[in-house]
């Protein structure tokens, strides 16, 4: 190590870059402590060849990026014996991981920012370009913006070469930029920041690594010789920072400073834009950034904190309570550009229709959205199943009209090619606040009309929609039906806590589902309300012996739910356990389209993967299920993996009901027939469990013809076109 030591003071010397940081007041650590050879042995020698299987010399830097991101997600903890161990840090695990932003992304923003500047630009007006990322990580999307300001200085000089002959040299590969141009456009337009130091020296490793690429050791000592001190890589402290860019110094205005020990303020560590020596004073000063762009952290709300959430609120117009932290980046990246500035970032798509995201989208409605491209349900980070959109902003009037694409799949050749054929504009004036769905302009204008036609369900059923159960311990309180009957043979009033059941899994249009599951169901207050001065236990365990000794076992667990009444044995309280005594409609909260059934028994409950309705209407169950109102569903809500639905309140309440005037002929007419086609269905899925072979397929073949009955008596009900009516069907 004594003679590492060494080296690295040499390479101080030589490189000046914050690499090895001895000199000035830097790194004072590494030249006093102490390693044993041995473990350095091992170390150094695996990184080389025959122990090492890698050759890192020709590794792609978005392959050592992605190593860099790892690295950057861990820390070291010491037990309380001392032992070391590498472990996630906690915003990491809560985020299920680190993923490395991939190339073709980082491309697609950088060209659709940084290359969208530079067009008909001059190296004299590029030189005033300033690009920033403010979660800047590994270094990703700055290093994407550095190779792409690299490759078109270079492609500029091939086109005028003799005006910039001494800014480019020859090599046995062709021509490349000299040291010098490459170090004067990293230091001129590069800059970032980030909360986490380790990924403030990693970013400027991987940008330096990248101003070496094509460098020789005697293009190096050439640099020394014109390079200010004899230094060969330049010092990239004033240009990518260490800082929280969403907390400025106003964050402690108001507060008792001596509640923030040293600890408390290295973990905020504000960062003002501002100032001269802690910001970018002179580039704000300037108006701001011409390009930021980047991948935010995924930070869940619920690790936020309270101090920060507080200072959003007075900071952030887009402050929602339960918003993630990428929704601060979106604000604060676009105040941070200057008036002919572009953003571009990737990140969930949720904020799009997620209640939190409400005060984003009213926000953005004031912006001008040049593009927003939506992935899905698509693996876009390895392993992580997150789903994401790129959204590009500029920083002049609102938009009337912006770009938009719904990603299929992620086996194109070009991401910029597949948009360039499957954009469509959306317009703005078409989004609604409570949540955005992207879709063809013909698309939107539908979506309008339906909602403006009919009744929102949530009026229509008198806000009678309500989800399943929750236990708290599944495990306890659904039974099955050889255990159903153990407890009513034993006491016939076990009956009225036993209940027949049905999961989100079992509901399927128009079907009349056999329970095969029951839930044992003691409300909140019951033991109360029964057992006079009796211990409430033991009065259970006397009057209902079998439903005692059988909850017995799952005492402990049930202690522990968050879900529960006043006795571990109770359920959680509700207000509306009669909901699921009476006629009603069920259906499943995950599935690929309207999954509505009939409960005319009024007996069946079900758990919190299914919702119910307070209405046994036939004509609304037909509508519920039709063609028509998947589609309208389709484009108010999220899509899921799979191109699933998720049928949760917030959109259920708000499917228009097309609303019957008995008054009209016309309107009896299309009512009576819609319930008479609804009733021949009904009876048709009742048959179906006991047929096979030719009948079944009669049956089955009834059961299409009918369907396409019910859509097109929708379809007139609402008063659609037949242009509309393809969009539909497509």
């Amino acid at each position: 190590y004594n003679e590492l030591k060494i080296l690295f003071q040499e390479a101080d010397d030589k490189y000046n870059s914050g690499l090895f940081h001895f000199a000035r007041g830097g790194d004072q650590l590494s030249l006093k402590i102490r390693l044993s050879d041995e473990p350095l042995r091992q170390i150094i020698s695996s990184l080389y060849y025959p122990a090492s299987p890698y050759e890192f010399s020709v590794l792609p830097a978005d392959i050592l990026g992605q190593v860099y991101e790892r690295f950057l997600g861990k820390v070291i903890e010491l037990s309380s014996g001392g032992q070391a161990r590498v472990a996630d840090k906690p915003e990491v695990r809560k985020a299920g991981g680190v993923y490395y932003t991939p190339t073709y992304i980082v491309d697609y923003i950088v060209d659709s920012t940084v290359g969208a500047l530079l067009k008909g630009q001059t190296p004299a007006q590029a030189a005033k370009l300033r690009v920033l990322d403010p979660a800047c990580g590994s270094g990703s999307f700055l290093t994407g913006a550095y190779q792409y300001l690299l490759d078109w200085h270079l492609d500029y000089y091939r086109r005028h070469p003799q005006q910039f002959r001494n800014r480019r040299r020859q090599t046995a590969q062709g021509f490349v930029l000299t040291t010098a141009e490459k170090r004067r456009i990293l230091l001129n337009s590069i800059y970032g920041v980030d909360l986490d130091q380790n990924a403030v020296e990693v970013s400027k490793l991987a940008l330096l690594l990248k101003m070496l690429e094509n460098e020789s050791e005697a293009t190096g000592r050439q640099t020394v010789m014109f390079s200010a001190g004899g230094r060969i890589l330049p010092d990239l402290s004033g240009n990518i920072k260490w800082g929280n860019s969403l907390i400025g110094s106003d964050f402690y205005h108001g507060k008792q400073m001596g509640i923030f020990d040293d600890e408390a303020m290295y973990r905020v560590k504000a960062f003002d834009w501002g100032s001269e020596a802690r910001g970018f004073g002179d580039i704000m000063a300037q108006g701001g950034f011409d390009v930021v762009i980047g991948n935010p952290p995924y930070v869940r709300q619920e690790i936020l904190g309270k101090a920060f959430k507080d200072y959003a609120k007075q900071k952030y117009e887009t402050y929602a309570g339960t918003a993630d932290l990428y929704t601060y980046f979106i604000e604060k990246g676009v105040k941070l550009l200057n008036e002919k500035g572009l953003f571009g970032i990737i990140v969930a798509n949720k904020w799009m229709r997620a209640r939190y995201g409400k005060p984003l989208r009213i926000w953005l409605k004031q912006r001008d959205i040049r593009e927003i491209i939506d992935f899905g349900d698509l693996r876009v980070f390895q392993d992580a199943s997150t789903y994401p959109s790129i959204l590009l902003i500029g920083s002049h009037v609102p938009s009337k009209t912006f770009s938009s694409t719904i990603v299929a799949h992620l086996t194109f050749r070009s991401l910029a090619e597949y948009v360039s054929q499957n954009s469509f504009n959306v317009r703005m004036n078409l989004l609604v606040d409570s949540g955005w769905t992207l879709s063809s302009e013909k698309s939107q204008l539908l979506v309008k009309k339906l909602g403006d036609l009919g009744t929102a369900l949530g009026d229509y059923v008198d806000k009678k929609i309500h989800f399943g159960i929750k236990t708290g311990l599944n495990k306890a309180f659904i039974i099955n039906e050889e255990t159903k009957n153990k407890l009513i043979e034993d006491n016939g009033d076990n009956s009225l806590f036993v209940k027949p059941l049905l999961r989100g899994r079992n509901i399927k249009r128009y079907e009349n589902p056999i329970p095969n599951e029951y839930l044992i169901l003691i409300p909140n207050g019951w033991t109360d309300s029964q057992r006079n001065s009796q211990d409430a236990w033991s009065y259970l365990s006397e009057h209902h012996s079998a439903i005692a000794d059988y909850l017995s076992p799952f005492k402990q667990d049930a202690k522990k739910r968050a879900d529960q009444g006043k006795y571990w044995w109770e359920l959680r309280p509700c207000d509306y356990y009669e909901a699921f005594e009476k006629p009603k409609l069920m259906l499943p909260d995950i599935s690929l389209r309207g999954n509505f059934i009939l409960d005319t028994t009024g007996e069946r409950y079900c758990i919190n993967t299914a919702y119910i309705i307070g209405s046994a209407d036939k004509y609304l169950l037909g509508i519920l299920n039709s063609k028509l109102i998947t589609f309208f569903y389709g484009n108010v809500s999220s899509k899921y993996r799979g191109g699933y639905l998720r049928f949760i309140y917030q959109y259920l309440e708000v499917i228009p009901i097309r609303e019957i005037n008995f008054d009209n002929p016309a309107d009896v007419v299309m009512h009576d027939n819609m319930v008479a086609l609804v009733e021949t269905m009904l009876d048709w899925h009742k048959q179906l469990p006991g047929l096979s072979g030719i009948q079944r397929e009669m049956v089955e073949a009834q059961i299409e013809t009918a369907d396409r009955e019910i859509d097109a008596l929708v379809y007139r009900l609402y008063g659609l076109t037949d242009d509309e009516i393809g969009i539909v069907e497509g």
